[in-house]
């Protein structure tokens, strides 16, 4: 996979197309994903992935949605599923203005593959059914994926409320995969994002899972002054993944 930080830095189209944020990289957009990747095999197109390096919320004081995975973590989950290419752009207030005619237009597509009930663009102007018709002027086709799965709705929603809780067996049901933090650990004492998402306070057996290994591990949480910090034994110098194993030892 190949990360891209500019329009004119792209490689030539038609591009299997999609964008979001993906925070979760949960079931749903995997959908998306396996969509792309079977479109991409029939018609030898890349597939292209459009995100941006900071939450749109964030510069719309929508800071209540909290994030589930950081951006270096969903970049090696889009690699994971198969994406070619990321193109990661800054979500500014004058990109907030851009209409969805004016933000495609600059993509070379032959399918774009989203949510059914995605809207891009300024004010959510691009619909399905917007995009449907512009899809038939450009020469695009539109690929709506339902984010559900055996009949319930995946979401990114559901999935914050069930970290919050500590409900590790609905989030590993909607992830489809182990509830997992990842971060470079710079000592024992782990500072989250502000915004990010986080389970209850208590000690939470883990396994830490590096490029070389994969150590057992706890990861204490604990609310101090209105702030959650983190703390993790043993402590390691490098990037990896700290994966939620087992229920806590909630205090």
């Amino acid at each position: 996979m190949k990360t891209f930080y500019s329009l004119d830095s792209l490689p030539k189209g038609p591009f299997i197309f999609t964008l979001g944020m993906f925070d979760g990289v949960h079931k749903g957009h995997q959908k998306i994903f396996q969509k792309m990747k079977d479109l991409s095999s029939k018609h030898s197109h890349k597939t292209l992935l459009v995100t941006f390096s900071n939450p749109p919320g964030t510069l719309l004081n929508q800071t209540s949605k909290q994030w589930i995975t950081s951006l270096e973590h969903k970049l090696i989950l889009f690699e994971s599923f198969g994406i070619d290419y990321v193109l990661q752009l800054p979500f500014t207030p004058s990109f907030s203005k851009t209409s969805y005619t004016d933000f495609l237009k600059c993509f070379s597509i032959s399918h774009l593959v989203i949510g059914e009930r995605a809207t891009i663009g300024y004010e959510k102007q691009g619909s399905i059914e917007a995009l449907s018709r512009l899809g038939e002027k450009n020469g695009f086709s539109l690929e709506s994926i339902p984010l559900e799965v055996f009949g319930h709705e995946i979401s990114s929603t559901r999935i914050r409320q069930a970290i919050q809780q500590g409900n590790f067996p609905e989030i590993t049901h909607l992830l489809g995969r182990p509830y997992s933090l990842y971060f470079s650990l710079c000592s024992h004492a782990v500072l989250p994002h502000k915004y990010f998402t986080l389970p209850p306070d208590g000690i939470y057996p883990v396994h830490i899972q590096t490029e070389e290994e994969i150590i057992p591990s706890h990861l204490s949480i604990k609310t101090y002054r209105n702030k959650k910090n983190l703390r993790v034994f043993p402590h390691i110098k490098k990037p990896c993944f700290c994966i939620f194993s087992k229920p806590s030892f909630k205090r």
